[in-house]
């Protein structure tokens, strides 16, 4: 395969991701935006706890995940 097709797929990686990311958010009935507000908000954090978001336990992962009951309140979209 040329390498010129394969190379606009790869800028649209990250975009597929954050899509990926939505669509999970939704179908576990989260709102989005205050999903990645509080993703983006813990992951710092974690990072600074622990150098490396690699090396934080799996538990505190664990309960960043879309399915997770312990995402705060907010996270939790008002339709179902």
């Amino acid at each position: 395969m040329p390498a010129v097709l394969v190379f606009p797929v790869l800028d649209e990686l990250p975009a597929l991701f954050f899509y990926s990311i939505v669509e999970t958010a939704k179908a576990n009935h989260l709102n989005p935006f205050w999903y990645f507000t509080h993703l983006l908000t813990v992951l710092p954090e974690l990072r600074r706890k622990y150098g490396t978001i690699d090396a934080a336990p799996v538990a505190e992962l664990d309960r960043l995940l879309p399915w997770s009951k312990e995402l705060p309140d907010n996270c939790h979209s008002k339709r179902r």
